[in-house]
């Protein structure tokens, strides 16, 4: 199983750059392996309680982990924050307030919704659980929308076949996770 990682850095170490200049490695920061990139970054300004991280995987995987466990006092080199089985990887990170609507998306443009409370809080090596079962048609999943209560969106579904939907996040079923 693999372990993936999470870079936890100070704002105020970073130097500051006009427009233009060019900004400093990821590297110069924190050691990343080639392999590894980069699918969410988020400004905390405080570890709260009640406030959650929900990361999701390829294959369908997800987890829920308090924001809290992510505060870390080693930040020149990446932690480990979720177990992924082999040819897995991580596709979105996003912070949520406990009571979000998750909506995962798949490759095939299916879509499962529902409450945030339907995936139990783990730590922060945990693996995670089942989000989405994918249909024949889908391959992987390609990304992860949360929605505030009462928050309104249109999500717009752009296919390899140069094919276009819009979807207004009201009509979206809530499904069985």
């Amino acid at each position: 199983k693999l372990l993936k990682s999470f870079i936890c850095t100070i704002l105020y170490r970073l130097k500051e750059l006009k427009w233009k200049d060019e900004g400093d490695h990821i590297n110069d920061i924190s050691t990343l392996s080639p392999n590894e990139k980069i699918v969410s970054c988020v400004n905390i300004s405080e570890f709260k309680q009640g406030v959650y991280v929900v990361i999701l995987s390829k294959t369908g995987q997800i987890k829920r982990t308090p924001l809290y466990q992510f505060d870390v006092t080693k930040t020149n080199k990446p932690s480990k924050c979720f177990k992924l089985l082999q040819d897995d990887e991580v596709v979105s990170a996003n912070v949520t307030c406990g009571n979000t609507k998750i909506c995962i998306l798949s490759d095939s443009g299916s879509i499962s919704t529902f409450d945030e409370s339907e995936v139990k809080t783990v730590g922060i090596k945990a693996g995670g659980i089942k989000g989405i079962k994918l249909d024949k048609e889908s391959k992987n999943v390609v990304g992860l929308v949360t929605l505030e209560p009462q928050e309104r969106v249109n999500l717009i579904a752009v296919t390899g076949q140069k094919g276009v939907r819009i979807v207004d996040s009201n009509n979206l079923k809530e499904t069985a996770r």
